[in-house]
């Protein structure tokens, strides 16, 4: 997994760690590396494996999971990492069975520094509720009113998809040559709201949506 000298690497380099948690977390991760290769060296930590190569050839790296234990073992590289972001998509189906979900969501959040991200899936009704009263930085998007990043106008066909996201005031329309369906929609919009919090031209940034394929 990760032992004293590749934490000491860590410490050392201090990359931007994002960590994607929840059922779609696999598609999620996929889509932040094919869209922001373009922009950064970024590598995925597979089976929680920080091998010191990715760690110094890279200045971003992805991690995901659908388990809430992996969140709390991997609190050091989230704490320690020039920018943490914790993205937080499409929880109803894991947490179907936990009794307090709006906790373990706070307490992975706490692992944020006062400057990093949590970014959320408003339409996911145990999101929203988890994320309502967090007092850390948010980027919500979906298709909720009350979104950062609004999804609207989305149609999806043999000619493609369409949809428009809505945020600060602007809209950006956004055309994918294949038909994705909101799962793969999801995933692409967590890229472009990383994209926002790294201060990427996000206009630039859908150009690398223009060969996009799904996982």
């Amino acid at each position: 997994m990760f032992n004293i000298f590749s934490k000491s690497i860590f410490l050392f380099k201090k990359p931007i760690m994002t960590m994607v948690f929840g059922e779609n977390s696999e598609n999620d991760s996929f889509s932040i590396l094919k869209i922001l290769k373009n922009f950064f060296k970024i590598a995925k930590i597979s089976n929680n494996r920080f091998s010191i190569k990715k760690i110094l050839g890279n200045k971003i790296l992805v991690s995901n999971t659908k388990e809430i234990d992996d969140l709390k073992k991997l609190n050091f590289f989230l704490k320690k990492s020039s920018l943490p972001i914790l993205i937080i998509n499409n929880l109803e189906v894991l947490f179907l069975n936990v009794s307090s979900p709006q906790k373990e969501i706070a307490d992975a959040a706490k692992n944020l520094a006062p400057f990093g991200y949590l970014i959320a899936n408003l339409d996911d009704a145990i999101v929203r509720q988890a994320v309502k009263n967090l007092d850390v930085n948010k980027i919500t998007f979906g298709f909720n009113s009350e979104a950062n990043f609004q999804i609207t106008n989305y149609k999806a066909s043999s000619l493609g998809t369409t949809f428009k996201l809505n945020f600060g005031g602007n809209i950006l329309p956004i055309w994918l040559k294949n038909a994705f369906d909101k799962k793969n929609v999801y995933s692409i919009v967590v890229a472009l709201c990383i994209g926002y919090a790294l201060n990427l031209n996000l206009v630039k940034l859908t150009q690398a949506l223009r060969n996009y394929e799904e996982a």
